[in-house]
């Protein structure tokens, strides 16, 4: 059976990681599988793995514990020194170490998931025969020295993975000879139970950080909870900005309608799913944005920023809406709209019952399998 190394950042909380997850469930059967994570930072993975998966952890710590803007907002300089100090010796022994497991890779296949890792295969790689595979899940954001990186960094890869029709355009003709591929990533279990859209409650699901959105997400809440006083906003997830948006909710009286339970897996997210009837996003960078995915096979209509590759592509005027130039106000307004007309969500829930088989997972694994033979 042919091998097959993963490497990763961390397999804590995140789209990555809940990537990373999937693939290996769909590639199990075929492959003995190693992931190689940089980080340890949760206990245990956060998305369930087959037990025939291996993980080598390298470093057991964390990269980031708290947010630089927040201690300096804070004024925190003792913080921020002790925090820019550790970042910058586990960033030099987190190099030294991936490029000693790069360099004696004796796998059939590396898949990678971050620039990063991209960069230190194309540099470090010995063995000529190993299968490359870089998946890329970030946008851009039109920043030439991001795409530089990537792009110099595919030299010796033989595919470059790409959630999304706009990324597989930006890169398919500046990348060399590496092949650039679009496949959506799948979800499982189409036919769910679906909402009933019946309850004034919002959700958002993901990784407490700044490019989430996560404090502009209170603010707009904040805006609908005025207008619609027995809203509730269901906030799922963890993360190193965690205690700063608990603040946030505080010191805006919204302790009794915002409901944070903390890190959920899948089949804990179902219920809070099945209770909400509009999904939120407030990300400021997306490549693709699995949750709205997620959101979907629940019949749960959705609202995003324009922010990026992943909402823009994945949500359209049949199955949600989109809000230009992260315009809180225009967001907030939209879902008071929203929550006043179950007749439109029922009309969005409806088109989403086709669109949402787009994502199948059979049909997905078929394209990996067919790029790994």
């Amino acid at each position: 059976m042919k091998k097959i190394t993963i490497l990763s950042l961390t397999m804590g909380y995140g789209g990555i990681e809940k990537y990373i997850s999937q693939l290996c469930w769909m590639l199990y059967k075929n492959y003995e599988i190693e992931i190689i994570s940089t980080f340890k930072t949760t206990d245990k993975p956060a998305f369930t793995l087959p037990k025939k998966v291996k993980i080598k952890y390298l470093i057991n710590d964390s990269l980031r514990t708290i947010s630089i803007k927040t201690a300096i907002k804070q004024f925190k300089l003792i913080t921020i020194a002790k925090e820019i100090i550790k970042r910058k010796h586990l960033e030099k022994k987190a190099k030294i170490l991936n490029i000693k497991e790069i360099k004696k890779c004796c796998s059939d296949i590396i898949i990678t998931t971050r620039n990063y890792h991209h960069d230190l295969v194309s540099r470090y790689i010995k063995n000529k025969k190993i299968l490359l595979i870089a998946t890329e899940h970030n946008y851009h954001q039109n920043n030439k020295k991001y795409i530089n990186v990537l792009c110099s960094s595919m030299k010796k890869f033989n595919y470059l993975i790409v959630p999304t029709k706009q990324l597989y355009n930006d890169y398919k003709n500046i990348i060399g000879n590496c092949k650039c591929v679009t496949i959506p990533i799948p979800i499982n279990d189409l036919i769910v139970d679906k909402s009933s859209l019946k309850n004034k409650n919002i959700i958002s699901v993901g990784r407490f950080s700044e490019e989430k959105g996560f404090l502009d997400l209170i603010d707009i809440f904040k805006m609908v909870h005025d207008k619609l006083p027995k809203i509730k906003l269901y906030l799922i997830g963890d993360g190193y900005q965690k205690n700063e948006i608990k603040s946030y909710i505080n010191n805006n009286n919204l302790n009794d309608f915002v409901i944070m339970p903390g890190f959920l897996d899948l089949s804990q997210q179902k219920k809070y799913y099945l209770d909400s009837s509009l999904y939120v996003m407030t990300s400021y960078t997306e490549a693709y944005g699995i949750v709205l995915i997620e959101s979907m096979k629940y019949g749960v209509p959705c609202i995003a920023f324009d922010c990026a590759s992943g909402p823009r592509e994945l949500i359209n005027k049949d199955i949600g809406i989109l809000i230009k130039s992260r315009n809180k106000k225009k967001m907030a307004n939209k879902i008071i709209e929203l929550m006043s007309d179950k007749s439109k969500l029922k009309i969005y829930q409806k088109n989403i019952e086709n669109y949402i088989k787009t994502f199948d997972y059979e049909k997905i694994r078929d394209k990996y399998l067919e790029i790994l033979k």
